[in-house]
């Protein structure tokens, strides 16, 4: 897959892609629905299936003392996109200038002029420009002034009932129902990120920009981050442990030290449930 993160001169086999457009944070089932849908608009029309995204998330920008919420960094959500099938993913830079930009030109600017884009798949309670202003009924008339068609798909419901959203999952992470969360997900909830030394030979691993599940044990899995090709057939199982809401770390035991300490390789978390 082919990552942009600028969006200007792109190359011309990218351009006139179906476009799945959203924050996608944490790739739920919802989510994946719309990279179905994608994928299935650009195979009838003969073109790409593609992402556009936007970094850093806009709630950072409108709130920035908001605690940390993400599920997933942009690596791993990048990643996640490619497994999903997708050609490209255009990363749209998320500032004051660009969440100023009125509804009318995200669409005759970004995505007919910059992308030129051939269909559109949504949400069906997307929101777009300055303000939120632009619905799914205006982004449709929009398209037909600049040459795409738009396609809004419904939420999606997972095996427990729960209607898939990212704030869900953050919801049910803070209240420690793991359960759910990895339903909505459609996987166990993962972090990453290079372990530093903790207290009594332990590991500390930061946790970022990332959601903080409720404070306590957790059992976890853990394997050396190979990316993609994280080989969770060997991972260790063990308990990590989560001080606070407000912790920069989560915390693994002495006995699992020695195999992930190399500083060269990153970690891979599976948070399985708590304890």
């Amino acid at each position: 897959m082919q990552v942009f993160r600028t969006l200007d001169r792109l190359p011309e086999p990218v351009r006139g892609c179906a476009v799945a457009i959203g924050n996608f944070d944490g790739i739920h089932l919802g989510h994946r629905k719309l990279f179905a849908e994608v994928r299935e608009r650009a195979a009838a029309l003969g073109t790409g299936a593609a992402v556009l995204t936007f970094s850093p998330h806009p709630r950072r920008l409108f709130d920035p003392m908001l605690p940390p919420f993400l599920l997933a960094s942009t690596r791993v959500k990048l990643e996640r996109i490619a497994r999903e099938g997708m050609a490209a993913t255009f990363i749209q830079r998320f500032d004051a200038a660009f969440a100023g930009t009125p509804a009318e030109d995200f669409a005759a600017g970004l995505l007919a002029a910059r992308l030129s884009v051939r269909h559109v798949v949504v949400g069906e309670d997307y929101r777009f420009g300055q303000g939120r202003r632009g619905d799914v009924d205006l982004l449709r008339a929009l398209g037909r002034r600049y040459g795409f068609d738009v396609t809004t798909v419904v939420p999606q419901r997972a095996a427990s009932g729960s209607v898939c959203s990212s704030s869900r999952v953050r919801a049910a992470l803070a209240e420690g129902r793991l359960d759910e969360a990895a339903d909505m997900l459609g996987q166990p909830w993962e972090l990453h990120g290079r372990a530093q030394a903790g207290p009594n030979g332990s590991l500390l691993l930061p946790l970022g920009l990332h959601q903080r599940p409720r404070p306590g044990s957790y059992r976890v899995e853990v394997a050396p981050d190979r990316g993609r090709d994280t080989d969770w057939g060997k991972a260790c199982q063990t308990v990590a442990w989560l001080a606070s809401s407000k912790s920069r770390h989560m915390l693994f035991p002495d006995r699992i030290a020695k195999p992930f300490s190399n500083p060269c390789h990153g970690l891979r978390v599976r948070v399985l449930d708590q304890l």
